[in-house]
């Protein structure tokens, strides 16, 4: 119920401030500043404003379709091979304990010397 409420809201805030500026652009071209270069200025302002904001607009939507379309393809992580015997530097690996009891340690401490990587359970020191 609340997003609903605060969509109207958003739109009649966002009407009256359009109201608001046309009342005024119009109070100050032609009540003000005549019509003369001025309204050419300000009428090519709008137009190009108008432009931009209709591509910026459509560059949202653009990003919402692809964003909905691509959802379903994300829902899990990329499968890969795992290398446990080097890492991507070349170092080997060695694991303290079974790798499948190191996945359920909360805490795992890594330690790197020389040309090692040593996975240890968080106890370990």
């Amino acid at each position: 119920m609340w997003p609903k409420i605060r969509n109207v809201i958003i739109i009649l805030f966002t009407a009256a401030c359009w109201v608001a500026g046309i009342w005024y652009g119009y109070q100050i071209l032609w009540r003000e500043a005549g019509r003369g270069q001025t309204l050419w200025y300000l009428l090519w302002a709008v137009v190009i404003g108008a432009v931009v904001m209709l591509l910026a607009g459509a560059w949202v939507l653009y990003n919402l379709r692809l964003a909905r379309r691509m959802a379903g393809r994300r829902k899990q992580a990329v499968e890969r091979d795992v290398n446990r015997e080097q890492d991507v530097m070349g170092r080997r690996i060695i694991a303290e304990q079974p790798w499948e009891t190191l996945i359920g340690q909360p805490v795992v401490e890594i330690r790197v010397a020389g040309n090692e990587k040593r996975y240890l359970t968080g106890g370990a020191r």
